[in-house]
């Protein structure tokens, strides 16, 4: 049963190709008349992972105290649409995942359309992706929406499977396919399943042998995705079909609330949390695979669990690739919670920040949020990551926010291998961060998305 490839697709006569996928000619015909451009813009930041290592070229605000431009709450309540991620088209447009809908802001904070939910039964708690003129989001029903980026309107709604879990996932598009984790195996989806970017076609479903939880796909090149499961392991199969290549890694029985993570340099980062109950603290394991071969490069153990995805680019003051993992217990009273930052290519610790300790009992909003959510509809309580995804700018800053509310920006400036003092900006957004919601950069703009209010930060040129 385990390591089961589907491949899900009917014989169907007259195909062409249309977005480099075998199709009917039929479909090649109503997707020419559709209003949708296919062109292939350069978004600033395509997904909630950016470009797909969550980082960027594009410089953002550091000084976060002086640089907030505006924010936006929901009229119903200031927790009434808990965001689940954020992502920035070539022009500076805003898309904002949320539990109720995905939302399309102006650069300038003008609210331009909204995609919602179809009922109160369901929610978006996977975080939207942008993909040559679609943006792509899946709801707990198992729905996969391709939304035009223009209109707001559905392009297609297609079902992967029956359902999706409660976790905060991504969704990735490469190549002509939409990768999504779906049917739910009581609290994680047991599948990864991939449809047709232009059709919405159901194209294969894959089974690992452990169920997925916050499901990220990244993609070596336009041939393969790698993924991990609970326990870390990762996978790494054709796109076309989703027949296997290689599987390494894992730590049997264990948990983890995190992801893995591809890096520009060939290197899928994953994580595993060494024990086997979330609500268990101690250390937990980051390991490097070659991507397209699953050899193992290094391991590092962690002072504590990394309980979500890293994040690899340069950072400020060395020329080399740095992996950026936040660790630390989430939802625990007095936890505190870091920062680490690797040679990406080694192993070796650059530098740690070392970041609050929750002081209540519930994350940042949660409490204050329940009315706000349950009127709604929502979830009642969001129990988030104890950090959001960190992500990285064009000077090598690190943008992170955590479960106390706050934001930051860092960079080790003097070397010495602690964040510190005036490394160190700040921004009290009296809300968490779930861990989809890395921070979004643009060229002199930041974007973060709290579990109640947006907040948007430029500089002057931005």
């Amino acid at each position: 049963m385990f390591l089961a490839a589907l491949a899900i697709s009917a014989e169907l006569p007259d195909l062409q190709t249309f977005d480099g996928c075998p199709v009917h000619l039929l479909q090649v015909e109503a997707a020419a008349r559709s209003k949708v451009s296919h062109s292939k813009p350069k978004y600033f930041w395509p997904s909630a992972r950016g470009e797909g290592h969550g980082a960027s070229d594009s410089v953002a605000p550091f000084d976060l105290a002086t640089s907030l431009d505006w924010s936006w709450e929901n009229p119903m309540g200031k927790f009434a649409s808990s965001p689940t991620g954020v992502a920035i088209d070539d022009g500076k447009n805003i898309f904002m995942t949320e539990l109720g809908a995905l939302r399309k802001f102006s650069p300038a904070g003008e609210e331009l359309w909204t995609y919602a939910r179809s009922s109160r039964s369901v929610e978006m708690n996977n975080a939207a992706c942008l993909h040559e003129g679609i943006a792509y989001l899946i709801t707990s029903d198992g729905l996969v929406h391709a939304v035009s980026m223009e209109s707001g309107e559905a392009v297609w709604v297609k079902a992967a499977g029956n359902g999706t879990d409660s976790t905060n996932s991504f969704v990735s598009a490469q190549a002509g396919r939409v990768i999504v984790g779906t049917d739910p195996n009581k609290k994680s989806n047991s599948h990864v399943a991939a449809l047709n970017s232009t059709t919405g076609e159901l194209l294969w479903k894959y089974e690992p042998e452990k169920t997925v939880w916050n499901f990220l796909a990244s993609f070596p090149d336009r041939e393969s995705v790698v993924f991990q499961d609970l326990e870390g392991k990762v996978y790494n199969l054709r796109l076309a079909d989703g027949t296997l290549n290689w599987k390494a890694g894992g730590i049997p029985n264990s948990w983890t609330d995190g992801s893995a993570q591809l890096g520009p340099n060939g290197i899928v980062y994953a994580v595993s949390h060494n024990a086997s109950e979330p609500s268990i603290g101690g250390t937990g394991t980051l390991s490097a695979y070659n991507a397209s071969t699953g050899s193992l490069l290094w391991q590092k153990i962690t002072p504590k669990p990394p309980n979500n995805v890293p994040a690899v680019g340069r950072l400020a003051g060395s020329q080399s690739l740095s992996v950026v993992q936040a660790v630390g217990l989430q939802d625990k009273q007095y936890e505190f919670l870091d920062v680490y930052a690797y040679d990406a290519q080694t192993g070796e610790q650059q530098w740690v920040f070392r970041g609050p300790m929750l002081s209540t009992m519930l994350p940042a909003g949660d409490a204050a949020g329940l009315l706000d959510r349950t009127f709604m509809g929502l979830r009642p309580v969001t129990l988030p990551n104890g950090w959001s995804a960190p992500s990285i700018d064009g000077n090598g800053t690190v943008f992170i926010g955590s479960e106390e509310g706050w934001l930051f920006a860092l960079r080790d400036l003097d070397q010495d291998g602690v964040v510190s003092n005036n490394e160190v900006s700040s921004f009290k957004t009296n809300a968490s961060f779930v861990g989809t919601s890395a921070p979004g950069i643009a060229d002199g703009m930041l974007v973060a998305a709290t579990v109640g209010p947006l907040f948007v930060f430029k500089t002057l040129e931005g």
